[in-house]
């Protein structure tokens, strides 16, 4: 369902890949958000993930998924180690890791994730 009550201007509504998502392009964005502080395997709806501790995230494949994005923030004192699905890497790097403070954000080129 799709309230259009409060909308104003264009919109375009997309529908990326095979995943059955559906995205609002135009006007104001709102993230999926997810605070993590433990070994997690991030979903496809997830976007923006708030980490603490020291734990790996895996994302889920970046196979057929061009242009999905992920924010990932470490805002906790412990290492975030990244982990693709079926040995995907991050700019050819197998697991990149997020120390304290930092930030990482990565993009699927289809095949594996490039880090913006």
């Amino acid at each position: 369902v799709l309230d259009t009550s409060t909308m104003t201007g264009t919109r375009t509504l997309a529908f990326p890949d095979s995943d059955g998502t559906l995205a609002l392009l135009g006007g104001m964005s709102q993230w999926a958000y997810k605070a993590q502080g433990s070994t997690y395997a991030a979903s496809r709806t997830d976007c923006v993930i708030n980490c603490t501790g020291t734990w790996t995230l895996t994302l889920p494949t970046a196979v057929g998924f061009s242009g999905q994005m992920y924010f990932i923030k470490n805002s906790g004192a412990g290492t975030v180690t990244m982990a693709g699905t079926g040995g995907q890497t991050f700019d050819g790097v197998a697991s990149p890791t997020v120390a304290a403070g930092a930030s990482l954000t990565v993009c699927s080129d289809g095949a594996n994730w490039i880090i913006l």
